[in-house]
Parts: structure tokens; C-alpha cells; sequence
């Protein structure tokens, strides 16, 4: 992803709307999928029921 963000023209790379359909599949999608991989693995909006168990101790 930042390797595709890197290689674009300096007067384009702060302008999304001026990417082609090949720009965005590999930085706006990727960005997103990205930022949902890292929600899910905080447990943003889900129940922990496996790493965060708690335990009672007796």
C-alpha cells in the first residue's frame, strides 16, 4: 500500500479523486480492509469470548 502511494506523481498522490480504478483497489481498499482487520482484532464492536476470558478464582 505505501508502495503504491509512493510511486504516484507527487500532484496526484494528495488527491484521491484523481486516481484511476487500479490506484484506489490498492490503497483506498486495502486501507480499509486494513483499519477492519485491526478493528476486529482490538474486539471493536464484538464480544471477547477466547482471548479475554475471565476467570474466576475461587
Amino acid at each position: 500500500m505505501g508502495i503504491s502511494l509512493a510511486c504516484l506523481p507527487a500532484d496526484v498522490r494528495c488527491r484521491p479523486p484523481a486516481w484511476n480504478a487500479m490506484a484506489h483497489g490498492n490503497i483506498s481498499f486495502v486501507g480499509v480492509l486494513f483499519a477492519a482487520r485491526c478493528a476486529w482484532f482490538l474486539g471493536v464492536g464484538r464480544t471477547l469470548y477466547y482471548f479475554r476470558a475471565h476467570t474466576k478464582i475461587a
